[in-house]
């Protein structure tokens, strides 16, 4: 399928996919609706009833103290661009009202080189710390800057990186256009935010921790150098540009109980020949993979030879014969011999099992094979099973 786009669509392929944080976007949770002012700020009421800081009107005041509340509402979050391009400030302090400082909330606050940020905060925007002196001697101490548990910059990084141990996100944008060649990330860190390795042309190798469930749109956009990627069980989705522009990408290991395929997830990966898609994916989304865009004919084309090896009756033999494509069908695979412990059913045992088991006896919606999760083989599966299973990961 050829699809036509417009020049000026053209014109923002031929640049790339901008890396900076809108302001135009709104949070969620805003209500739509005229700031208000307070003292030397401007706010907005959030969903919620609590206040987001959106302006700061000081100018000579050097040390500055966030209010905790404003007109009797509590502040929670401190928005985009708040303290933007506030040279005079040296110092900040964030009371622990505030869970949420968003993007580039102090960008190019030159003289920036004190804040104090509470444990409540647990949501830090891209380029939150732009251009201050506090995030560059937070790069001086380690390349990856972590607070709270969310690595929120590791620009500076060259070579081959390990996330910090007890890390648990990867904050959008973290590795944008950083000189990584490869990554190893640990287990506690369960979400990748989108973009987090935007533009990382050097990066060849990537290992993802098997408890992820969240990996945020384009995460490897325009990795130009990534050949290969193994996705790990937990996840359950693929999102959206998840690996636009690999341009050298030529595998790819999908999870095994995988239900949706975003839009464009791997496009222009032209060295990627073919996928072995899982029966378990319901939806694949606009052009996900099998299209690259010809800049002789400005036009989407398929990938040639692109193969699609799927299974009878299942939405990836759909999407080949839709898009067509060739394909390698199979029947359904023999039924599963699991050990106990190995709760997805991949064969092997870990972290991942434990973690699937504690949300299916929590009542969450996840897929388990029965015969792995009975640890203890009494013919139920409940709590003390969690407990075995911890017992028997922790022996290994």
């Amino acid at each position: 399928m050829k699809r036509i786009i417009s020049a000026a669509a053209a014109v923002m392929m031929l640049l790339g996919t901008a890396a900076l944080p809108l302001k135009t976007a709104l949070p969620v949770g805003r209500i739509a609706a005229a700031a208000y002012s307070y003292q030397n700020y401007t706010y907005e009421l959030l969903d919620d009833g609590t206040a987001e800081i959106t302006g700061y009107n000081g100018s000579s005041e050097k040390a500055v103290t966030v209010p905790s509340a404003v007109d009797g509402r509590k502040v929670t979050s401190i928005g985009d661009y708040a303290f933007d391009d506030h040279d005079e400030i040296v110092s900040v302090t964030v009371p622990d009202t505030v869970t949420r400082i968003g993007s580039a909330a102090f960008n190019y606050c030159g003289s920036l080189s004190s804040i104090v940020i509470p444990s409540a905060v647990n949501d830090i925007g891209p380029d939150a710390f732009c251009g201050t002196p506090w995030l560059n001697s937070m790069r001086a101490k380690s390349p990856t800057v972590v607070i709270n548990g969310m690595l929120v910059d590791g620009k500076t990084c060259q070579g081959s990186v390990t996330v910090p141990a007890g890390t648990k996100r990867i904050l959008p944008h973290a590795f944008s256009a950083s000189d990584v060649t490869s990554v190893t990330i640990p287990d506690s860190v369960t979400e990748i935010g989108e973009y987090a390795f935007n533009i990382c042309g050097s990066l060849t190798d990537i290992t993802l921790p098997d408890g992820l469930t969240v990996l945020g749109e384009r995460a490897f956009f325009e990795c130009h150098s990534l050949s290969s990627l193994r996705l790990p069980d937990s996840l359950r989705t693929v999102s959206e540009g998840l690996c636009e522009k690999c341009t050298s990408l030529s595998e790819v290991t999908l999870p095994k109980e995988l239900t949706s395929i975003g839009d464009y997830a791997f496009i222009e990966c032209e060295s990627l020949k073919s996928m072995t898609i899982p029966k378990s994916v319901a939806s694949i989304g606009e052009m996900s993979v099998g299209y690259f865009f010809s800049y002789d004919t400005f036009e989407y084309e398929k990938v040639s030879g692109f193969t699609v090896s799927c299974y009878a009756g299942s939405a990836a033999e759909a999407y080949a014969k839709e898009k067509g494509f060739a394909s390698v069908v199979s029947s359904d695979p023999a039924p599963l011999t699991v050990e106990p412990g190995d709760v997805n059913g991949d064969g092997y045992i870990r972290m991942v099992d434990l973690t699937d088991l504690q949300r299916y006896v929590n009542g969450w919606d996840v897929k388990i094979v029965t015969a792995g999760a009975d640890v203890n083989s009494d013919g139920e599966i409940n709590m003390k099973d969690i407990t075995d299973l911890q017992k028997l990961i922790n022996s290994k």
